[in-house]
Parts: C-alpha cells; structure tokens; sequence
C-alpha cells in the first residue's frame, strides 16, 4: 500500500510513499511558478489522467465523485485487473 501528492510552492513538490517502509521519497522540480504545465499545453494546471476499462466506466466516476464544500475532489479509480507486459497507460498519471 502506498501513496502520493504533487503540488505547487514556488515550484512542484512531490512524494510518494509506501507503508511498508514508511519513509517517502521526495522531490522538487524548480520549474517556475509561472511555467506549470506549459509544456503539455495545460498551462497554469496540473493535468491527471485518469485510466478507466471504458467511457461508461469514466463517466460513472466522475459522477460519483465525493466532492467537498472545500474544493476537494475524491474519485475511486478501479485498479487493472489484467497483468500486462508494459503497464502503460497507468490507471493514474499526474503531469505539470
């Protein structure tokens, strides 16, 4: 089990962890502010991607998404069930 967060302060800070050895590993990459998500013509945005087994499958997410008076955002994503040779597209991916 595991876990992650991007977010921006100044630049894109990072990290991941998994539980079973409790220590994260963490990064940040210096991109300016102002230059997010430039390069993947999203500027000014973190882009997430999100893999579903189809569009029935996503639409039926994103509508029962939790969503908090906050602005935060909970969706379940299902895990692949398949074991394929190069797991890409990952079920979750987060670009900048």
């Amino acid at each position: 089990m595991g876990g992650g967060d991007f977010g921006s302060n100044g630049s894109v800070h990072w990290n991941v962890r998994h539980t079973g050895t409790g220590q994260p590993i963490r990064g940040v990459d210096p991109v300016n502010y102002n230059d997010i998500g430039n390069e993947g013509g999203h500027r000014g945005s973190f882009r997430v991607t999100l893999r579903f087994a189809n569009g029935d499958a996503a639409r039926e997410a994103l509508k029962n998404a939790q969503i908090s008076a906050s602005g935060i955002a909970i969706i379940l994503v299902p895990k692949d069930a398949s074991e394929r040779p190069n797991p890409d597209p990952p079920e979750v991916k987060v670009d900048w």
